[in-house]
């Protein structure tokens, strides 16, 4: 699990928000969010930016970013 996945998570957990609801308001499936909070897909930029707004900057695109530049080798 990577940084990003732990802090959909542990969103989901503090704000009780279930993964069905959660996906509903990002636009996306409850599959896909399981998939997130798994690490076992890792969102887009405008998925990222869509969960920056669903969670009123909780969870910052720029947080995205840091993990999606360590996955391409490129210093954050």
């Amino acid at each position: 699990m990577n940084k990003y996945s732990k802090a959909i998570a542990d969103y989901l957990a503090k704000s009780d928000i279930t993964q069905i609801a959660f996906a509903v308001s990002i636009n996306k499936s409850a599959v896909a969010v399981h998939r997130y909070v798994r690490g076992d897909r890792f969102p887009d930029a405008k998925t990222a930016k869509a969960i920056n707004k669903a969670t009123g900057g909780k969870i910052p695109f720029e947080a995205w970013e840091a993990v999606a530049k360590q996955r391409m080798g490129i210093s954050a």
